[in-house]
Parts: C-alpha cells; sequence; structure tokens
C-alpha cells in the first residue's frame, strides 16, 4: 500500500512540476483559423458550394388576364421611366450554386442553382396605355423573389431540365392602395430537345 501512495505522489508532483514548465498561453494563441471557405469550397469530391450576391432582373407577362410584372434590383430601362420601378440601385441579392464541376468540359458540370431575396415588383397591365413602358402601372413595391434551376446547363442525361422564377410582396397601387401580388413563370427542356413554358401567371389584387 505505501509503495502506491508513494507512486501517486511522484505522479503527482511530476505533473505540477511539468505544467509549472509549459505555461498555457491564450486560447486565441492554440485555436487555429477556420480554413474552410464555405463560398468556394475546395475540390474534395463531393459537391462544390459557390455563395456570392448577384444583381439581377426579371420580367414574365400572364398571358389570360396581360398583366406583366418584373422584378430588380437595378432600375427598369436603366432608369429611364421616372413613374415605373426603382430610380437607383437597390441592394443586391443572394446567389448560390452547387454541383458536381466536370473539370474536363465545364459546360457537362451539373450544377443547381438558386438566386433569391428582396427585389423591386413592379406589375403593369399592358391592355391599358400609361407611363410605365407604355403600359398602366397597376402596383409596385418591395417584395420576395426566388429562381430555381436543377441544372444551370442542361446537360444531364435522361433529366429535364427546369427552371422557375418567383416572386410575391405587398405592393402598392398609384391611388395608394394595397396590391398584394404573387406570380410565377416555369420553363423545361427536355433531352429531346424540346422547349417549353409551362406556366407563366401574375396575380395582381
Amino acid at each position: 500500500m505505501r509503495w502506491r501512495i508513494a507512486i501517486v505522489g511522484i505522479l503527482a508532483l511530476f505533473l505540477a512540476v511539468s505544467c509549472q514548465q509549459q505555461p498555457v498561453g491564450p486560447a486565441a494563441d492554440q485555436v487555429p483559423g477556420v480554413a474552410f471557405n464555405w463560398l468556394n469550397n475546395p475540390d474534395n469530391g463531393n459537391p462544390r458550394i459557390f455563395r456570392s450576391e448577384t444583381n439581377f432582373g426579371t420580367c414574365w407577362t400572364d398571358a389570360e388576364n396581360g398583366l406583366r410584372a418584373c422584378h430588380a434590383t437595378f432600375p427598369l430601362g436603366g432608369g429611364s421611366e421616372p413613374d415605373c420601378g426603382l430610380q437607383e440601385g437597390g441592394d443586391m441579392i443572394e446567389w448560390q450554386q452547387v454541383g458536381d464541376i466536370d473539370p474536363d468540359d465545364f459546360f457537362s458540370s451539373f450544377v443547381h442553382t438558386v438566386i433569391k431575396g428582396e427585389v423591386f415588383i413592379t406589375v403593369r397591365d399592358l391592355n391599358e396605355p400609361g407611363a410605365c413602358f407604355g403600359s398602366a402601372l397597376v402596383a409596385e413595391g418591395s417584395g420576395r423573389f426566388q429562381y430555381n434551376d436543377n441544372d444551370a446547363f442542361g446537360t444531364v442525361v435522361n433529366n429535364t431540365n427546369a427552371w422557375k422564377f418567383r416572386g410575391n410582396g405587398k405592393l402598392t397601387a398609384p391611388d395608394g392602395s394595397e396590391v398584394m401580388y404573387n406570380g410565377h413563370i416555369v420553363f423545361q427542356f427536355t433531352p429531346a430537345g424540346d422547349f417549353r413554358v409551362r406556366s407563366a401567371v401574375v396575380n395582381a389584387h
């Protein structure tokens, strides 16, 4: 029993001396900085991730009611329409791509794209003349926008490439009343080479 107590005592003394001889510095000096960049992650065999911000703008028309919706982070027509849309640039929106990159043929890569954020939305009625690109302004204001593309290059074999734009928001009519907007447009490109617009909707009420 005494020899066990002696060994424990020696070990305790050794640890105490070791700790005194090797002072522990601040935690920040011991923890290395994060080396992984989520914006453009390294090619480690997993799907690549790219994140950034972008300016974006797109419009579509609902053939059923003649309403046309535009979604942009910048002035429509370069700011030539003083009664329609942004008059100066707005904030950019989030842009992300995830996919497998083909180093030998980049345009054969499989890349899924998502763009989303707040944009300025303008809805005009193509059936009525007015000051908004020659048509009557129905409503405008800030709202949400999202773009999804399941294959940015449309090259996946036996896979129908589809991409969709959609937006929604609480807009303001020229008379100051509130207008609820939601809309979308969906495109398809099949492996057989068929391109079609699946649907184009603009609701404003």
